[in-house]
């Protein structure tokens, strides 16, 4: 008779473990979730911290990223500065 008192004993603690081990699966999925929306939404600010800051910058003085080829704004400020007064002749 005691044999099967020590099985259900031992049942009985390996039933409270696994019930503890998803307990405790369940609260730390629980905290990635959270940690996860938290970093979702920290990125979306980044975002549109970073889109805020590049629409403030000036358009480029040059097109196709070609400094032979000025736009009207690369135009001005080359005049501005009097760029042909440094060229080699």
């Amino acid at each position: 008779m005691t044999s099967a008192y020590v099985g259900l004993v031992i049942s009985i603690a390996a039933l409270l473990a696994v019930i503890a081990l998803i307990f405790k699966f369940s609260s730390w999925y629980g905290e990635v979730n959270s940690d996860r929306k938290r970093i979702i939404n920290f990125m979306e600010e980044i975002r549109k911290d970073i889109k805020d800051i590049l629409s403030r910058l000036p358009p480029s003085p040059t097109t196709n990223s070609s400094p032979i080829q000025l736009t009207e704004l690369g135009i001005q400020i080359s005049e501005n500065i009097d760029a042909k007064a440094g060229q080699r002749k």
